[in-house]
């Protein structure tokens, strides 16, 4: 009978052991889990600022096209301006 006492509360005591380890678990997941959300929501956060930053990007891109148009546009003007003075021809003014 004595034995069966030990056995039984040596039982126990390793039932609590492993109560007490599912907790701290079970509280290490919740953590796990919060960390992980909390690093979902930067992620998303971050993918939202690179797709604003790509579509600036593409817009200054075709500033940039225009402004290179608009550039190429001026020094034709200029240089028919210039055969022109050369020829004696009034030209335009910019």
């Amino acid at each position: 009978m004595q034995q069966l006492r030990s056995e039984l509360r040596g039982a126990q005591l390793e039932a609590a052991g492993k109560h007490d380890e599912v907790s701290r678990l079970n509280l290490e997941a919740s953590r796990l889990v919060g960390e992980l959300a909390s690093a979902q929501r930067a992620l998303y956060a971050e993918q939202q600022t690179a797709r604003s930053l790509e579509i600036k990007l593409d817009q200054m891109r075709g500033f940039e096209s225009q402004c290179m148009a608009v550039t190429a546009q001026l020094e034709e003007r200029k240089q028919a301006g210039a055969v022109r003075e050369a020829v004696g021809i009034n030209a335009p003014r910019l």
